[in-house]
């Protein structure tokens, strides 16, 4: 049974990423529902953390209140010139495909929003 949990997220749809996707993750690490909890930035929900002020802000709650590792696809935000942005919120951007795969190996459940 899977006691880690990473959450893939490349929704653009800012009402998804705040009430869902980047809220969810968070309650998950603070009720300690699991042993760990990571999140994983993909494509245009990389787009909309780069931009939007309270996405950030949520952002820095998950790795301040939930000690959440927050990963970005360098493939995707190299392409949408985001990765300085990203790195200077704290956010680790790197190839995360294999990543991704072996932690999925390594038997992580995973969550896709």
């Amino acid at each position: 049974m899977a006691d880690k949990l990473f959450f893939l997220i490349a929704t653009g749809d800012k009402d998804t990423l705040m009430e869902v996707a980047l809220f969810y993750p968070l309650t998950v690490a603070k009720e300690k529902w699991m042993k760990d909890v990571k999140v994983v930035l993909f494509g245009p929900s990389e787009e909309v953390v780069a931009r939007d002020e309270n996405v950030q802000k949520r952002i820095k709650r998950l790795q301040e209140e939930g000690g959440i590792e927050i990963k970005a696809c360098k493939y995707c935000s190299d392409k949408l010139e985001i990765s300085d942005k990203l790195e200077a919120m704290g956010i680790t951007v790197e190839y995360v495909s294999p990543i991704m795969a072996q932690w999925i190996k390594d038997g992580w459940a995973n969550l896709t929003f």
